[in-house]
């Protein structure tokens, strides 16, 4: 018998709990790199509203985007793409996007908060 075996029988600890056990931080850090992978992408995709809105919150012309709830802004967006609300340069961002795609920046921007001066 080998002397981990010889080990876990002591212990009176079957395999499958050492394993469980074993593998529960690996859960958490690959939890942790989905949700840094998803911020990632919110903020690539908000790099392409940055071209008109702004990202500080500090709108002075166009409606703000920065810490709007996640649903209204992802209805919106969709919206736009479905032809429900119209605006050409809306229209046509909204179309460059996937459904997964509006529900990730809209997650990203409603995170964000108004910068104060």
């Amino acid at each position: 018998m080998s002397a981990n075996r010889s080990r876990e029988k002591s212990l009176g600890v079957p395999r499958s709990v050492v394993a469980l056990f074993a593998s529960g931080p690996l859960m958490v850090f690959a939890g942790d790199i989905g949700a840094s992978t998803s911020s990632g992408l919110g903020a690539q995709l908000a790099a392409t509203c940055a071209s008109c809105h702004r990202l500080d919150g500090q709108e002075t012309v166009l409606a703000s985007i920065v810490g709007v709830d996640e649903q209204a802004l992802a209805r919106m967006l969709l919206a736009f793409k479905s032809g429900e609300r119209s605006g050409q340069i809306m229209s046509v961002v909204s179309h460059s996007l996937s459904d997964d795609e509006i529900a990730t920046v809209a997650r990203y921007l409603s995170t964000l908060r108004v910068e104060t001066k």
